[in-house]
């Protein structure tokens, strides 16, 4: 995300009636702004036109504490209770703020050859809050929730995020809507669809262990939330580290893809056996939930296990060098990035239509069998080994004007190893 976005979106005013939400979502905006596009993963987003509306709708949102959270509002609010809303996250509550009713289970729905899923909805006081994934279907701009009185209110889309043949969307109300537990959904493009759902009051807890099973390596606590849904167990992670970064991939990123640069989710059962794993698509990043299918064997104990995890530090290096004369040049320049070193060996003059550019060849002095390791910055042009996801080189278009390349380096990737294990009974609602 370019400099003068960002600084739009954290000059937006929020208005009175909203000030609350201040605490809400706005590292989660930014975060999914913010994500990168590799060479062997793009995700395809579209929002609506940048009107003030919308902008506030998508930033004041969510509050998904799993990412990094550097607003000192959201800090302090972290101490307060803590409420998981499924399909969503986990939001601070505080006792000022009226009860929070959720959908405790996605529904699903088949329309016209595709599928709709309601995958997360909440309400409270102050707005509701739904996300849908839907395959096979045209982007939705709108739904519509009916309670049992025949009030309708039009939930417009405040984000969609786009695959091939899928999608996911997010659709926010500014204000309170009067919901009695049931209701239903209208589709705006499907007259003659209606989902009908069930709310349940939002559980509160006093900290991430209370939510879900808990695991701590090295400052890096998550918590991982199972709950059975229908014949298939879904699964979700959030987490609290260190803010110096923020988690990038809980090793979901890139489930069902050949190419992964860190080690995949994996979950298996006291009997050896192994659970392919079906990722939600969502619209936050990272990836945090998934599924696999519940069987009716003999099995006492499932185990879910977050091998590595890929975090993105919040740091910038700029480097000039001299350019070299003749095609190519070795040099030895070495900096540190976020605590990392990082070494020019080489620089190449090439061309490409018709404009010089400087190949600039990089080690990162990536490591196998250590618990952290660097694997990736941001900078345009860059190409990754395809095996192992580890920067090779970089692009920089030269100046004819200048006889120096300077480049600037920023959101340094690294691997950190775990494993965060965590062991649930068989029996998911015990």
């Amino acid at each position: 995300m370019n400099g003068k976005l960002k600084q739009e979106i954290e000059q937006i005013p929020i208005p009175p009636e909203l000030h609350q939400r201040s605490e809400m979502g706005v590292q989660q905006a930014v975060d999914e702004l913010e994500r990168k596009e590799t060479a062997v993963y793009k995700i395809f987003r579209k929002m609506k036109a940048p009107s003030s509306k919308v902008l506030i709708a998508t930033i004041l949102g969510l509050t998904i504490v799993s990412t990094a959270l550097f607003n000192s509002q959201v800090k302090a609010a972290i101490q307060q209770a803590l409420q998981f809303v499924p399909g969503i996250g986990v939001f601070t509550q505080t006792e000022e703020q009226s009860e929070r009713y959720v959908l405790p289970n996605q529904i699903k729905t088949q329309i016209e050859g595709g599928s709709i899923t309601i995958t997360g909805l909440m309400v409270d006081e102050e707005m509701t809050y739904i996300t849908v994934q839907a395959t096979n279907l045209s982007e939705l701009r709108s739904l519509t929730v009916i309670n049992d009185k025949g009030t309708t209110y039009t939930l417009p889309a405040a984000q969609l995020t786009f695959t091939k043949e899928k999608w996911a969307g997010s659709f926010w109300y500014n204000g309170k809507i009067d919901i009695q537990e049931q209701a239903q959904i209208q589709i705006d493009a499907y007259p003659t669809v209606s989902i009908p759902f069930k709310l349940v009051k939002a559980q509160t807890v006093n900290n991430y262990e209370e939510l879900g099973k808990t695991v701590i390596v090295d400052n890096i606590q998550i918590t991982a939330i199972a709950t059975p849904s229908g014949e298939k167990a879904r699964v979700s992670f959030v987490s609290k580290h260190p803010e110096a970064y923020k988690i990038d991939d809980f090793g979901l990123n890139f489930i069902g893809s050949e190419h992964s640069p860190i080690s995949q989710v994996h979950v298996w059962d006291d009997t050896g056996k192994s659970y392919s794993i079906n990722r939600s698509m969502g619209i936050s990043s990272p990836a945090s939930e998934f599924y696999f299918d519940l069987l009716q064997t003999d099995q006492k104990r499932y185990f879910v296990s977050i091998p590595e995890i890929n975090v993105i530090y919040q740091d910038e290096v700029t480097v000039t060098l001299e350019l070299p004369d003749t095609t190519k040049k070795e040099i030895n320049h070495t900096f540190n990035l976020a605590g990392y070193p990082v070494s020019i060996s080489n620089i190449e003059r090439v061309n490409e239509n018709g404009e010089e550019w400087a190949k600039v060849y990089v080690d990162v002095h990536s490591q196998d069998n250590v618990r952290a390791t660097l694997r990736d910055f941001s900078i345009d042009g860059r190409t990754l080994n395809e095996k192992t996801g580890v920067i090779e080189y970089f692009l920089v278009k030269i100046d004819p004007n200048r006889k120096q390349l300077q480049f600037t380096i920023t959101d340094p990737e690294v691997v950190i190893s775990g494993p965060w294990t965590f062991e649930f009974p068989a029996d998911l609602n015990k």
